[in-house]
């Protein structure tokens, strides 16, 4: 039996709150049509701190959030198995990063300003440096 603060919407749990369960753990999150779509910290309702957030398409980012956008350290798990993991500013891949295909090391980069990186296309530019 689970204790939840949240809205509802056609039966299921919608929008932001917090489910306590019965051994006492707790998770605080987002819910979209009964399904948890974002558990972590929260600042005026949208993700801040540490969080986990499942996309629609079912890529998963994992990491730092700062008033509802991907900042700092972080990992997104791709929907076709490629992972990228590094920095992130405003949303975007900013700073160094490493990123894999499908099992297969592309390589270690620096991710430039003012680039933009397309979740859509996943295209992105990577300048790499030996190590």
């Amino acid at each position: 039996m689970a204790c939840m603060k949240v809205n509802w919407l056609r039966l299921r749990p919608h929008g932001v709150g917090k489910m306590t369960y019965a051994d006492g753990s707790v998770s605080t999150g987002i819910w979209k049509n009964g399904q948890i779509v974002y558990e972590g910290e929260l600042l005026h309702g949208k993700p801040h701190e540490r969080g986990k957030k499942v996309y629609s398409n079912g890529d998963v980012y994992e990491g730092d959030w700062k008033n509802g956008f991907r900042d700092g350290e972080g990992t997104l798990n791709f929907e076709n198995g490629d992972v990228y993991t590094g920095e992130w500013r405003a949303n975007k891949m900013q700073g160094k990063g490493t990123t894999f295909s499908r099992s297969i090391f592309l390589g270690v980069g620096i991710f430039p300003p003012r680039r933009e990186f397309s979740l859509a296309r996943r295209e992105f530019s990577l300048y790499v440096k030996t190590l």
